[in-house]
């Protein structure tokens, strides 16, 4: 699993940006919740753990890139994220 690195140029209109976005939530959440699921079927079980391990981390990661780390240094620190409503 790769992840792709943010390019230091003017902002991409909102629908290149969006597009990014999909391309890379694909190559780094899907292909890891693919591997993760092909893992399981196979009752690899130590790479599935490995595998949602790396796959959390990208999703933390790109949240993080999403939102702005928090002002304390830790965004993922318990509390941190909250929504103001339950989701539905």
């Amino acid at each position: 699993m790769r992840r792709r690195r943010r390019r230091a140029s003017a902002p991409a209109p909102l629908g290149l940006d969006r597009e990014r976005q999909a391309l890379e939530i694909h190559d780094n959440l899907v292909q890891g919740l693919t591997a993760i699921h092909w893992a399981l079927e196979a009752g690899a079980y130590e790479q599935a753990r490995e595998a949602t391990k790396a796959t959390l981390a990208q999703a933390q990661a790109m949240i993080g890139d999403l939102i702005g780390e928090h002002p304390g240094g830790d965004t993922f620190a318990p509390g941190a994220l909250r929504r103001d409503l339950a989701s539905g």
